[in-house]
C-alpha cells in the first residue's frame, strides 16, 4: 500500500455529443492524496500496470470509471502515465510525479482510553478518569464508530463528509492526519476492530451491522465484507468492545432490560451474528453506555455512562461490576483502546 500525493496537470478527454468524436476538455491543475492499494495486471519496460480504485468525480463527474496507472521508480520518486478509462480507453493524462510520503505516526499501544466527541479526541485514564485532549478539531467532519486496529497501530472510524455526500472509513493518525480507506454504505455509531483487522460496526438502532476489511496490505482492506440485520433482543446498545481473551464475540453494556434491572451484561457471537445476554446488574448507573475499553490484561471491560461519566468494570466471568472512577459526562461520544495495554492503577 503507498499513500500518495499527485501533482499533475490533468488533460481530460470526455466523450462529445457526436457518436464516435471526442471532445478535450480544458486542462485542470490538481493536487490529490489518496491511498494507493496496487493491484498489478502486467508489466512493460517502463514498470508494472497497476489499477488505482480512485476516481475524482469533481473533475470529470460519472463519465470516468477508473484510473490506470503505468509507473516507474526513479529513486525515491514513482513516474507514472495515468490511463482514463470508460470500458475501453478513451484519453491519455500525461506523465506526472508521484510522491512517495511518509506515514502517518501510529498511536501508542499503552493503559489509555481513546474517546471521541464529534469531532474531539482525547486520552483517558481508566484509573482517574482524568480526559487529555490530544487532538481539538478532527479534519472534515464528526467521526464515531471508533476502534483501535491492533495490526498497524492506528484509529478508524466512520465519518460523514458533507463534500460528497457519503459516510468514510477514515484512518486517524496521532499527527491528526485523515485518511478515507473506503465507502462505509451508511452511518454506524457503534464499532471495534478484532484481532484479524476485522472492522465491526452497528448503526445507532444496533440492528444492523457491517463488517469491514482493515488488514493492511489487503486486497480488500477498506471495502464491507458483509452486512445484516440482528435481533438486540430489545437492548439499547451504544458502543461494543472486542476482547480477545474473551473468544469470538463482542462485548457490551446495554440498557433496557427487563424489570428493575438498570444494566445488562451482553455479548455478540461473531459466528452466528447473535445476541445473548450474560448476566443482569442493579445499582450501576441507568443511562446509557457510550464508550467501551477493552484490556487483555484485565479479563474485563470498562464502560463510561454518558451522563454521569462514571466509569465501572464489568469481568468477563459475569462477577459483580465495580466502580472505577469518575470522568466527564459526555454525549455523543464513543470508545476505543489497544488491548495489549495495562491501565495503571496507583
Amino acid at each position: 500500500m503507498l499513500f500518495v500525493r499527485l501533482q499533475a496537470v490533468l488533460a481530460v478527454w470526455a466523450a462529445a455529443s457526436i457518436p464516435g468524436a471526442l471532445a478535450r476538455v480544458r486542462p485542470q491543475a490538481i493536487e490529490l492524496s489518496f491511498l494507493l492499494r496496487p493491484r498489478v495486471f502486467g508489466s512493460s519496460i517502463f514498470g508494472s500496470i497497476i489499477f488505482a480504485p480512485f476516481v475524482d468525480r469533481r473533475l470529470v463527474g460519472s463519465l470516468i470509471v477508473g484510473i490506470f496507472i503505468l509507473c516507474s521508480t526513479i529513486g525515491s520518486i514513482v513516474v507514472c502515465n495515468f490511463f482514463l478509462d470508460r470500458v475501453s480507453i478513451i484519453g491519455v493524462v500525461p506523465s506526472c510525479f508521484v510522491t512517495r510520503l511518509p506515514p502517518s505516526p501510529t498511536f501508542a499501544c499503552d493503559g489509555l482510553g481513546f474517546l471521541v466527541q464529534s469531532n474531539r479526541l482525547s486520552r483517558v485514564d481508566i484509573a482517574t478518569g482524568g480526559v487529555t485532549p490530544v487532538i481539538e478539531t478532527i479534519p472534515s467532519g464528526s467521526v464515531n464508530a471508533l476502534g483501535y486496529n491492533t495490526l498497524d497501530g492506528y484509529l478508524y472510524g466512520i465519518q460523514f463528509r458533507a463534500d460528497d455526500g457519503l459516510y468514510h472509513i477514515v484512518r486517524i493518525g496521532s499527527d491528526n492526519a485523515v485518511t478515507s480507506v473506503g465507502n462505509a454504505g451508511g452511518n454506524a455509531i457503534i464499532g471495534d476492530i478484532d484481532s484479524d483487522g476485522m472492522y465491526w460496526v452497528a448503526s445507532a438502532s444496533s440492528s444492523e451491522y457491517h463488517m469491514m476489511d482493515l488488514v493492511p496490505g489487503s486486497d480488500t482492506y477498506g471495502t464491507v465484507l458483509e452486512s445484516g440485520t440482528v435481533d438486540t433482543l430489545g437492548y439499547i446498545i451504544s458502543d461494543w468492545s472486542y476482547a480477545s481473551f474473551g473468544g469470538n464475540y463482542l462485548y457490551t453494556i446495554a440498557t433496557g432490560s427487563p424489570g428493575e434491572n438498570t444494566s445488562s451484561f451482553l455479548r455478540f457471537n461473531k459466528t452466528t451474528r447473535t445476541w445473548a445476554v450474560l448476566r443482569h446488574y442493579t445499582g450501576t448507573p441507568n443511562g446509557v453506555w457510550g464508550a467501551l475499553y477493552a484490556f487483555d490484561a484485565d479479563n474485563a471491560i470498562y464502560a463510561a455512562d454518558n451522563a454521569s461519566g462514571e466509569i465501572w468494570k464489568f469481568p468477563l466471568d459475569g462477577s459483580d461490576a465495580t466502580f472505577v472512577s469518575q470522568s466527564s459526562s459526555a454525549s455523543p461520544n464513543d470508545g476505543a483502546s489497544c488491548r495489549a495495554g495495562q491501565p495503571i492503577f496507583p
